[in-house]
């Protein structure tokens, strides 16, 4: 059996890895990866139309973490116009209304291996 397993916890140490070049670098790094599953799941309803799936970018962010302090990290997002109603669909009056694809949704599922 193995032995335990002493962990001293370092706030400031955990504070300088949440900001730092690393931790940007990974969260970058996956946001791309889920960028090219989101490219290849999106709807296009001619292969010329191209716009919703060519509109995806991934910025860089800082978020207020809840105990006071600060993380880096990205930001998947699809600029298109029309990317609200491609994800969740539409409701018009007089029209039929569209199912929404969740492409976004189903990219967050890709990116933590739960698809």
């Amino acid at each position: 059996m193995a032995g335990r397993i002493r962990l001293d916890w370092d706030a400031k140490g955990m504070s300088a890895l949440m900001v730092s070049r690393d931790m940007a670098a990974m969260t970058r790094a996956a946001a791309v990866a889920g960028m090219a599953y989101a490219k290849s799941i999106s709807p296009r309803s001619k292969k010329q139309h191209q716009h919703y799936q060519g509109s995806f970018v991934v910025l860089k962010a800082k978020f207020n973490d809840p105990l006071g302090g600060v993380r880096v990290g990205a930001i998947l997002a699809n600029r298109a116009d029309h990317a609200g109603a491609v994800e969740w669909g539409t409701d018009r009056d007089g029209r039929k209304p569209q199912a929404g694809h969740n492409v976004l949704a189903r990219t967050v599922s890709h990116i933590e291996g739960i698809s």
